[in-house]
């Protein structure tokens, strides 16, 4: 999906359901206690709350900025049919991303303290849903010409679709991650 031949409405589209699957997979996490997601892999490793922090963190450095981009492009005209393409960094960022890709460490910016803020799970599921908001937002812009600058280094520039992209990429690895250390866990 990173950078076949889609509409911005077929992106749109695809994008809107991984994250409805996420929000799925995240939901079941509601019942988990302090101390599951507390826990830690003893070999090391971020726990489940650390896991939810990140993707807090890394969707606010990119959500707190949509808005004014979104009104500064507003003369930047597309629709559902407007052909969409990722940018070359775009598609080695969401490949990068992908679960299974090879584990890379997060940025500085991006990780987490010891323990996640108080009611994490909630924060990042309102953080999903505001991603959903800001693609219909910008349903009306031309995702290709709208340019974003990453928040982890200038010389990576994205557009919007490969931003919308990313971030569902990214809550998708981690949700691997976290199945990973409730297993390790046993639970």
């Amino acid at each position: 999906m990173a950078g076949g031949k889609l509409t911005q409405g077929e992106l749109a589209a695809a994008l809107r359901t991984r994250t409805d699957a996420a929000d799925g997979r995240l939901r079941v996490l509601e019942g988990l206690d302090a101390d599951a997601l507390a826990w830690s892999p003893p070999g090391g490793g971020w726990s489940v709350g650390q896991v939810l922090e990140h993707l807090v963190v890394s969707a606010d450095s990119y959500l707190d900025r949509l808005p004014y981009l979104l009104e500064r492009s507003a003369a930047l005209h597309g629709s559902a049919d407007t052909p969409w393409k990722a940018s070359l960094l775009g598609k080695w960022l969401a490949k990068s991303l992908e679960p299974g890709a090879r584990a890379m460490p997060a940025p500085r910016i991006y990780r987490p303290g010891a323990a996640p803020r108080a009611d994490v799970l909630a924060e990042l599921l309102k953080r999903q849903a505001r991603a959903l908001e800001l693609m219909e937002a910008a349903a009306g812009l031309e995702w290709r010409r709208v340019r974003m600058g990453s928040p982890v280094t200038p010389l990576i520039r994205l557009n919007l679709g490969d931003v919308f992209t990313v971030n569902v990429v990214h809550v998708e690895r981690h949700l691997g991650q976290i199945d990973r250390v409730l297993a390790a866990r046993g639970g």
